[in-house]
């Protein structure tokens, strides 16, 4: 799919109207065709069904209390990336297990301390959906992860981050950007007594030391 620039006062809306297009059962096979994929009726069905799943699951996430509406996100989020696989794949790709499991062993004082190790490579659900955008690493090499490593990757709650675990910094870093004569310029502004720790954050960018 090629990239395309949408200005908008409303984004959600706007990503919805273009992502329901593939509820429509022409779209798609217009789409599998014009991409030389094979116009198989079940896989016609499982990217309509879950195009279709994932909005109201979505929307029904808005609606209910906190003790639900994580689960609700999870099931959209499930759907919309199995219909997005199914479309760009054009086959419905075989998924046996979520690819992860939780280890409440982990947890002291809070509950995003529960740790999540990778598994199945080849049939888990993480893993068919990272190699859908491109992520062919086996992340069962990468050991346990914490959910608090998770949360701190998330630059949209990176306040929220650093206030609820009383943390000076988190997994991202905020860039200004400025256009000059000579070229694009990118600034991070940050306390002295933290720059170890930004550095550290930095060390983790793929060919950051490329371009210092």
């Amino acid at each position: 799919m090629p990239n395309k620039q949408i200005f908008t006062e409303n984004p959600e809306n706007d990503l919805w109207q273009e992502l329901m297009q593939f509820s429509y059962k022409a779209n798609v096979e217009r789409y599998l065709e014009e991409h030389n994929l094979v116009k198989s009726e079940d896989t016609i069905n499982t990217i309509i069904g879950s195009f279709l799943q994932a909005n109201e699951y979505f929307k029904a996430s808005k609606t209910v209390n906190l003790q639900i509406s994580p689960l609700l996100l999870y099931y959209g989020s499930t759907n919309l990336l199995l219909g997005l696989c199914s479309l760009k794949k054009g086959i419905r790709p075989e998924i046996k297990n979520h690819g992860m499991a939780t280890l409440h062993t982990t947890i002291d004082n809070y509950i995003s301390e529960a740790s999540v190790r990778f598994n199945d490579y080849n049939f888990g659900g993480i893993h068919q959906f990272a190699k859908i955008i491109g992520f062919d690493k086996d992340l069962t090499k990468y050991g346990e992860w914490k959910m608090q490593e998770f949360l701190s990757a998330i630059v949209e709650i990176d306040r929220d981050y650093k206030k609820c675990y009383e943390k000076e910094i988190g997994n991202t870093l905020l860039l200004d950007l400025y256009n000059t004569s000579t070229g694009l310029i990118e600034k991070i502004y940050a306390k002295k007594e933290i720059m170890e720790s930004i550095l550290n954050v930095l060390n983790n960018v793929e060919d950051f030391k490329k371009i210092i």
